[in-house]
């Protein structure tokens, strides 16, 4: 997911008081992090590689990079709420039913 869009207040926020905002696109350990004050991480869609995690730690534990986690709820087990969820959607008349709940929040950890 995206700063901009699923936490457009935040981004805007940062915007207006002067910061920068770079989205990466693809595995983290192809940018430069020393570059940057703060990595914010908005709910990713697959969980971070082994190389990915210590290049994150590298970056945060010896060299100052700052850590924002950015998520909502997340729900690992959606076999009992499934159907609580699951909604109709108007333009198709199709029941969707998710098959994650919330955040990718396992992903984070």
């Amino acid at each position: 997911d995206l700063l901009h869009t699923y936490y457009r207040d935040l981004y805007v926020s940062l915007i207006d008081s002067g910061y920068y905002i770079d989205t990466a696109w693809g595995e983290l350990t192809h940018y430069d992090l020393s570059l940057y004050s703060t990595l914010i991480l908005v709910d990713p869609e697959v969980p971070y590689t082994t190389d990915e995690i210590k290049y994150i730690h590298m970056h945060t534990a010896v060299g100052g990079l700052s850590l924002l986690a950015a998520a909502d709820w997340s729900m690992y087990n959606l076999a009992d709420t499934k159907k609580h969820l699951s909604f109709t959607d108007p333009a198709t008349d199709t029941l969707l039913v998710p098959s994650v709940g919330g955040s990718n929040v396992h992903a984070l950890n």
